[in-house]
């Protein structure tokens, strides 16, 4: 296994894809996937690559804390890391306006408005 090296993917393939890229970071040895929540539920695709993987880390590269309420981000990060055998990482943070616009409106149902820095 790599040294702590890790990769990251962010969109532009299938969720079968994705699962298959992430074996295959385990099969060259990288110690962890890091998935950009960008266009699929990030928890359930790492659930998905938790059932075909035994070893790499599985990460949230983040998850985004305007979209999802903390009850819900810690039930879904406690589902993955008991799927992949504790093998999870979970990062959280604001994620980007430009995601944000694609996908959704961040500010429409929250009380705390997204702001960037």
């Amino acid at each position: 296994m790599m040294e702590r090296m890790g990769v990251a993917f962010w969109g532009g393939v299938s969720v079968e894809e994705l699962v298959g890229c992430v074996r295959l970071a385990e099969e060259q040895g990288f110690h962890s996937a890091w998935l950009v929540e960008s266009y699929a539920d990030v928890f359930s695709v790492l659930s998905a690559c938790a059932a075909v993987t035994e070893r790499i880390h599985l990460a949230s590269g983040v998850t985004t804390v305007f979209t999802r309420n903390p009850t819900t981000i810690a039930i879904a990060s406690a589902t993955v890391d008991t799927v992949s055998r504790g093998r999870f990482i979970l990062g959280l943070g604001a994620g980007h306006r430009e995601i944000h616009a694609q996908r959704d409106n961040p500010d429409r149902l929250n009380r705390v408005p997204f702001r960037s820095a």
